[in-house]
């Protein structure tokens, strides 16, 4: 706003010393285009060949660029914004990325304890695999010794008795020579039978212990086994989750690697609008300074205007009714019309400053002055569609009567509508009050884009 009241009080004076050239300039509708900088910034840096005229205009343009950078410190401030919640972003994914690597960590001790115990489960098994294996080949020893046992024995039976008569053993004893004789054929008979007896009962529990040793063995070993799946089980599952947390933990690292691609190019960004801030400020710099230090050339009669004013435009001297509006089959010429300022109620409401210098002190007044509607304090120009629609208000793109026009960094209130055109009520109109009919798009002057309406 203070830009706004510095460029009002360079216009208020140029009027004063060229009211003539002044008006005759708006009544021809020689509304400057301000998009061919390169030419704007040649004439407005030619301070021999600049008259009055051209120095109203070379200050419009000053304050055209001005808003430029306004709109560039504006776009500085959104990329800073932007880079804040960027960083925010990737601080939230560092913390998250941090405590998906200690899950990974905690879920690889437990692979590698796991491991650890599946290689004693292997070995384990392969030991009982080998003490079965060692135990069968006992088994087989013994049995082979049992075999071989019975078949002695059987053997010696068999020859006993080829050798003996009839009750053979009875002969035996018969044929001692002595009682003692008698009584060690016996006895040697009766020891071989009671050593075949006693051994082959030795082999036989020795073999029944070997089965049991084996069914022991073949028992544990099933259980290792047993046990060895349930282990390959869980170290399944924590392979599955180790994947989905390296699975979550890449996408995090894209995500991170997409902010900080973010981030580098809002830096770009930043720094294009920074040079483009400090271009604009020194090409303003040298038009002020061309246009204070202009050779001053001598005032020229002002053209005298008509004794009776257009019907087509209302007559610049009239104050207008805030309340009236001018009907589409009568409307004025395209051309912007002076007008002078309506008068106002109290202003003491009014949240703005700067009387009908200030664009948004305006706005408000007219509403406040036609409709009796005190409007919220809703800071710059450019924000009104926003803040309104926030407060609660109807917007839109279509033009009403007694709506408000919010353009890039100026309001107006609109009074007609005709079409492709709107007639609308401003403050701050090369620094004063103003009416006119403008395009439904924008504004001509400074080529400003129509953001939308407020309805009232």
């Amino acid at each position: 706003m203070y830009r706004k009241q510095t460029f009002t009080a360079i216009l208020c004076a140029a009027v004063l010393l060229s009211a003539g050239t002044t008006f005759r300039l708006l009544a021809e509708g020689e509304e400057p285009d301000f998009s061919d900088t390169a030419y704007w910034n040649s004439k407005c840096t030619d301070s021999a060949g600049m008259s009055d005229s051209d120095a109203v205009q070379c200050k419009a343009y000053a304050e055209y660029m001005k808003q430029h950078n306004s709109d560039l410190q504006n776009k500085v401030e959104d990329i800073e914004k932007r880079k804040k919640e960027i960083a925010a972003e990737l601080a939230a994914s560092s913390q998250q990325i941090k405590a998906l690597n200690a899950q990974v960590e905690g879920i690889t001790g437990m692979i590698q304890d796991l491991n650890m115990q599946i290689q004693a489960g292997e070995e384990m098994v392969a030991d009982l695999q080998q003490q079965i294996e060692q135990n069968e080949e006992a088994l087989v020893v013994k049995q082979a010794e049992i075999d071989s046992l019975k078949v002695r024995v059987g053997t010696r039976m068999v020859e006993e008795q080829k050798t003996m008569h009839f009750m053979k053993f009875i002969d035996v004893l018969m044929g001692a020579s002595s009682f003692d004789e008698l009584i060690r054929i016996a006895n040697g008979i009766s020891d071989i039978y009671e050593y075949d007896n006693y051994y082959l009962g030795k082999l036989s529990d020795r073999v029944s212990e070997l089965n049991a040793i084996q069914e022991q063995l073949i028992g544990d070993k099933q259980e290792a086994e047993t046990m060895q799946e349930q282990l390959e089980f869980g170290r399944a599952q924590l392979d599955a989750q180790q994947a989905s947390l390296l699975s979550a933990r890449q996408q995090l690292e894209v995500t991170q690697q997409n902010f900080n691609s973010q981030l580098a190019a809002a830096n770009m960004d930043q720094a294009e609008a920074e040079a483009a801030i400090a271009a604009l400020t020194n090409e303003i710099g040298t038009i002020e300074e061309t246009i204070a230090n202009r050779p001053t050339p001598t005032p020229k009669p002002s053209a005298q205007p008509s004794a009776e004013p257009s019907s087509e435009t209302p007559d610049p001297t009239a104050a207008p009714d805030p309340t009236s509006a001018p009907s589409p089959s009568a409307a004025p010429s395209p051309s912007p019309t002076p007008s002078s300022e309506p008068e106002t109620s109290d202003t003491s409401q009014n949240p703005y400053y700067g009387g009908w210098s200030n664009c948004t002190w305006g706005c408000w007044q007219l509403v406040h002055d036609t409709l009796g509607i005190s409007l919220p304090g809703w800071g710059m120009a450019g924000g009104w569609l926003n803040d309104a629609a926030a407060s609660g208000y109807a917007t839109g793109s279509t033009p009403k009567v007694y709506s408000i026009a919010v353009y890039s960094w100026h309001v107006a209130f609109v009074t007609a509508v005709d079409g492709d055109r709107v007639y609308i009520k401003e403050g701050n109109y090369l620094g004063r009050y103003g009416e006119r009919w403008v395009p439904v798009d924008g504004l001509p002057y400074t080529g400003q884009k129509c953001l939308g309406y407020i309805y009232l």
